[in-house]
């Protein structure tokens, strides 16, 4: 990590919004453990199966909504509680993970997308302060 004048760390985007880009921070991409990238795969491969059969992005930027069934299959799947850990009912997934399967999920449809992004926000909110 870079220096600044007064002996303070400069972190990657400070860095970078001075015109430092600092490779080491973010270089190598993080790796998932293999259990956990298996896990990942599986989620994923579910995902894209239910998102080809039921969610129509499309259909719902028209409607301005999420059609219910939808969002029960997500539930169902366990996607909004991806990093909530499993003793709260999550997948207990990290933030790699959660940030690969919103890749793919927001390759597909935006709104379905701020869904799971904003439930599994709240969803850790609550499970850390329950503990």
């Amino acid at each position: 990590m870079e220096r600044k004048a007064d002996g303070g760390a400069v972190g990657f985007a400070r860095g970078f919004f001075q015109g430092m880009i600092q490779e080491d921070l973010i270089f190598p991409y993080p790796r998932l453990d293999p259990a956990e990238a298996e896990e990942l795969d599986l989620v994923l491969t579910a995902f894209r199966r239910f998102a080809a059969d039921k969610i129509d992005p499309v259909a719902i930027d028209a409607a301005a909504k999420l059609p219910p069934d939808v969002i029960r299959g997500l539930a169902d799947m366990g996607v909004l509680g991806l990093t909530v850990p499993e003793e709260h009912g999550g997948l207990g997934m990290s933030v790699s993970a959660y940030c690969r399967f919103m890749e793919t999920v927001a390759g597909h449809c935006g709104a379905t997308a701020t869904l799971i992004g904003g439930t599994s926000r709240s969803a850790r909110r609550r499970s850390s302060s329950s503990q």
